[in-house]
């Protein structure tokens, strides 16, 4: 599908929500897409961040990533929190980002931008406190075709657009904070190519 087809069938969707898309917003593109291997692999290197970010020592979650064999997919900033590890909330939020991924893997059913995660998804992922691994959530995994993700990456986009623009008064304000949207479009346009994860640009 072109980009311009998929931003009208945006428009459409976020019109039916009552919101309104100025028709010079810039398209979203989507160069390439991660394999399920990559995916997953990102997908431990944030769960056992935000676990630790959570209270999970760290000792514990690195023999669960060196047990998955995920420690050299870990991201810099990645490393240097695990070194120092805190409450971070910049890792504690990046569970929105795991339910991105967990949603293009088809473990979960719906990614909806205007309701944050739930309290159940942790029980719907591996749990790290009793070194649970990965093989359970990829016995589940029914990746979603590429085009709907490029979709879905064009609609966060544009909901972030929303959000801030409702943050300088120019619009109705969203039902979750920004780090929602934010996170989950971090993770949608990783998964389309869009660079390493944390030096994707969140620009709108």
């Amino acid at each position: 599908m072109k980009a311009e087809e998929i931003r009208q069938t945006t428009v459409t969707e976020l019109l039916k929500l009552g919101f309104n898309l100025p028709a010079q917003l810039p398209l979203t593109e989507a160069s390439s897409f991660q394999s399920g291997r990559t995916i997953f692999s990102r997908f431990a290197c944030l769960h056992l961040c935000a676990a630790v970010a959570y209270g999970l020592p760290t000792d514990r979650a690195l023999a669960w990533a060196e047990a998955e064999g995920v420690l050299h997919h870990l991201e810099p900033q990645e490393d240097s929190f695990l070194q120092k590890p805190s409450a971070d909330p910049r890792f504690q939020q990046q569970v929105e980002g795991m339910f991105a991924l967990c949603w293009a893997l088809g473990t979960e059913d719906r990614l909806d931008w205007f309701t944050a995660v739930d309290n159940h998804f942790v029980r719907r992922v591996p749990d790290l406190r009793s070194s649970e691994g990965l093989a359970s959530l990829k016995q589940r995994t029914r990746a979603r075709e590429n085009g709907e993700i490029a979709q879905a990456t064009d609609l966060g986009y544009c909901v972030h657009w929303l959000w801030r623009e409702a943050a300088i008064g120019r619009g109705a304000t969203l039902p979750v904070p920004e780090y929602v949207v934010a996170e989950r479009r971090r993770a949608l346009e990783w998964l389309t190519g869009h660079g390493a994860w944390y030096e994707i640009s969140l620009d709108t």
